[in-house]
């Protein structure tokens, strides 16, 4: 049965207000590279509960120019295609007076109640933002909006209830995060520091310098078909017919954790899908794209776990493009050799940067002038084998989080509006 709580406004339950805009010193160099995280509004994704990855920071003399909010803030952009997202802030930050900070009076575990109220009412704010060039949802606008507010032990309850879901996906997401890395670490000591198994016993070519068995080869040789990704058309008509979800390079990041309701789904023609369909052991690579501080190159492996959360045909946006290797079990090898190229910045070699700062790839030069080690076989099988257990468990916990995302937002709406008793829910809350 519902239950009609008392409405209170944003004011009447804390503090809330918008950020400030950086300013920008003649030498960027004063204001990136800090220890203050600057949040944007792109870093804000309702699916992803907390911030915990941002791509810029604040020196000193950036926070002189702005305002640092506490961890456990929750945020609201009101700008741009992240209009009505929200989020919790996993750390002290700045932002932008694009995104608004509130913070409850009677503590945090009132910010992640709110936190969940406003996924029910995402579209309603998104219906009422405006702006002539893209949406914006005003303060003040905001501020009209009545929020159900419960007894203090009843927003306790409910909040912990949900918070168990979004506590599940965290650890995930962490496990997630070890497991990449131990892929990537185990990479970086058997084919860049040669530590692989058996290396005590295997000699080094005396001209190459190479493990003998293994050979220095152009990256190009490895990959048997590329191409660059589509776009399609929102609507079906007879020349665009196929439909596909479209994976742009914004989307990288969240495919291993199981979070893929941004992706795009567009309609395409027939012939463009047919080449660009993408399959287990492809690989996606970023090509055009970045910012004044970023560049491009990144990079995400497909395989069979990733498609089959899709259940329909996947292809790489336009700014990307599939790299299919000639042979399937050279795949890992070259996910976890451009990841590390990355890292290393190998890849800016071959960045063209635009005066306008959009980093396009040379992707002929790459593939002609990279080299890449190609160890035995016996060392590839062992190194395959070792991968695919690894990705096999990234996407596995990534279905564990859309279960509990879908379990989550099941109960939420009952939860949120009274609808359900949440005593009747069976869920430890004795923390």
């Amino acid at each position: 049965m519902k239950i009609d709580w008392a409405k209170k406004s944003f004011e009447e339950i804390g503090s809330i207000g918008r950020g400030k805009s950086r300013h920008r010193p003649r030498n960027d160099s004063v204001l990136y590279g800090g220890k203050y995280p600057f949040i944007q509004t792109g870093d804000i994704q309702s699916a992803d509960f907390k911030i915990t990855q941002f791509n810029q920071t604040y020196s000193d003399f950036g926070l002189a120019q702005s305002k640092l909010w506490p961890a456990g803030t929750l945020c609201i952009s009101i700008v741009g295609a992240n209009t009505a997202e929200s989020a919790i802030l996993g750390f002290d930050s700045c932002f932008p007076d694009s995104v608004i900070g509130f913070n409850a009076y009677e503590g945090e575990l009132d910010n992640y109640f709110l936190k969940y109220y406003l996924e029910l009412l995402k579209v309603q704010l998104k219906n009422i933002s405006e702006g002539a060039a893209r949406e914006n949802l005003s303060l003040e606008k905001l501020l009209t909006f009545k929020i159900p507010w419960p007894p203090t032990s009843e927003r306790k309850k409910i909040t912990r209830i949900l918070s168990a879901y979004d506590d599940l996906i965290e650890n995930n997401l962490k496990r997630i995060t070890l497991l990449e890395e131990m892929a990537q670490i185990t990479y970086e000591e058997w084919f860049v520091r040669l530590k692989f198994p058996g290396h005590e016993t295997t000699s080094l070519d005396s001209i190459t310098g190479l493990p003998v068995g293994w050979e220095s080869i152009k990256i190009g040789s490895l990959i048997g078909h590329d191409i660059g990704g589509g776009w399609g058309e929102e609507e079906k008509d007879n020349e665009f017919s196929e439909s596909a979800f479209v994976i742009r390079g914004t989307d990288f990041d969240n495919l291993p954790t199981g979070n893929i309701e941004n992706v795009p789904f567009r309609f395409h023609k027939k012939s463009n899908l047919a080449s660009r369909k993408l399959e287990d052991g492809d690989i996606i690579f970023e090509v055009s794209g970045g910012s004044q501080n970023e560049g491009v190159a990144k990079s995400v492996i497909i395989t069979n776990e990733l498609l089959a959360k899709f259940n329909a045909n996947v292809m790489c946006a336009s700014f990307c493009k599939l790299a299919r290797p000639t042979r399937k079990e050279n795949s890992y090898l070259l996910f976890h050799f451009l990841r590390f190229l990355r890292a290393t910045k190998g890849t800016e070699v071959f960045e063209i940067r635009s005066a306008s700062n959009i980093v396009n790839y040379n992707w002929t030069a790459f593939l002609k002038f990279q080299l890449i080690k190609l160890p035995s076989q016996e060392v590839l099988t062992k190194f395959n084998f070792f991968a695919e257990v690894i990705h096999k468990q990234i996407y596995q916990l990534g279905t564990q989080n859309q279960l509990l995302k879908e379990a989550r937002d099941i109960l939420l709406p009952r939860l949120m509006t009274g609808m359900i008793d949440v005593d009747t829910v069976g869920a430890d809350l004795s923390a």
